[in-house]
């Protein structure tokens, strides 16, 4: 019976390329490429050259698919340690994986010093790595590409500003309205000046969520046209701010009519009138005077025509003047008393306060 010539390949080749087929027949794919890497290996480099495996012994191998190496028992001493090469990881070479390279060890120091470096660059405050959006913002990180960049100001005041402000409002008003066709809502509100641009806030609180931010209202416009906070411009707010409540549908009803029965403001005249005149289209809603306002002003009024508590009110102001505020003088003293008596750490006036 004749051979097949094969020309250009030699006998080496040949008995390479039938283990790497024995090697795709009976192991499964990461066999498979841990002994393709082998081979690819032991191709480039020169038989022989290898001292561990000149002195590696026939025995089986534990990634070879077979039970022994006897089907092969025909071949010589030499070729029979090349074939257990071919089908065996060197001892320093390892394993390809699908799920790439592990975790560069040095990364989580690198992320400490980069989360160090921005929060003192930009005077921010030490506790907000403890924020759990902080942390929530590492979290997305890890499952973004490289080549991401983050958002310009222009996209963070616009879709980006939009889109939390709405998703913030709904989940306000989805606590707000959990049973309150049971207990109902309380709407409440005042005025405000802020660098000296007129605001309206208005709030609102049910069992489930006590402080429900509705809407600020940015009152420049008709203070611009000759107007001002009128009963019933603050009333013209309000309705609004009802109907949008009672309207809200969520899986439990279709709407919510009826749940507004209370307003609360202060004892100003312009927002007293403004809730009476929302009680006429509302007639089920109650106005009242909030408490706080009244308590603000008994102790206001105790304490400045009161001589015993208006002598105790100057006392503490000074108290304050002198450990509270911005006086070098008083504030060194008392910052090298602080820290003698307490094992050289300064202990400020408002951390004592917080221990009470």
């Amino acid at each position: 019976m004749a051979l097949l010539y094969i020309p250009n390949i030699s006998f080496t080749n040949i008995l390479l390329y039938s283990s790497l087929l024995i090697h795709f027949v009976t192991r499964s794919t990461s066999s498979v490429m841990s002994g393709a890497n082998t081979l690819a290996t032991l191709c480039a480099t020169t038989p022989g050259n290898h001292a561990s495996q000149r002195k590696r012994p026939i025995e089986e191998s534990p990634n070879s698919g077979v039970d022994s190496i006897s089907a092969s028992s025909s071949l010589s001493h030499t070729d029979k340690k090349r074939w257990m090469a071919a089908t065996t990881a060197p001892p320093r070479m390892s394993q390809l994986t699908l799920l790439g390279t592990k975790h560069d060890p040095a990364a989580s120091d690198r992320m400490d010093i980069a989360v160090a470096d921005f929060i003192f660059s930009n005077a921010l405050s030490i506790s907000l790595v403890e924020c759990t959006k902080f942390q929530q913002l590492l979290k997305c990180a890890r499952f973004i590409a490289p080549s991401y960049s983050p958002p310009h100001r222009k996209k963070m005041t616009s879709n980006l500003l939009d889109g939390l402000y709405q998703s913030a409002y709904n989940k306000q008003i989805e606590s707000l309205l959990k049973q309150a066709k049971v207990f109902g809502i309380s709407v409440f509100g005042d005025g405000a000046t802020i660098k000296k641009i007129p605001l309206m806030n208005f709030l609102a609180s049910s069992p489930n969520n006590p402080c429900a931010l509705l809407e600020i209202v940015d009152c420049t416009s008709e203070m611009a046209s000759g107007g001002k906070k009128s009963a019933q411009y603050i009333c013209g707010l309000i309705k609004p701010i009802i109907s949008r409540i009672e309207t809200t549908k969520n899986s439990q009803f279709s709407d919510h009519t009826g749940v507004v029965d209370l307003l609360l403001f202060d004892g100003a005249s312009n927002v007293q009138k403004a809730a009476q005149l929302v009680s006429v289209a509302y007639p089920r809603i109650t106005v009242i005077h909030g408490a706080e306002h009244i308590v603000s002003l008994f102790f206001k009024d105790v304490f400045t025509k009161v001589q015993a508590f208006k002598k105790l009110s100057d006392f503490s102001k000074r108290c304050r003047n002198i450990f509270g505020s911005t006086r070098h003088g008083p504030h060194a003293i008392f910052k090298k008393h602080s820290m003698i008596h307490n094992k050289n750490v300064y202990v400020t006036p408002h951390m004592c306060t917080n221990s009470l």
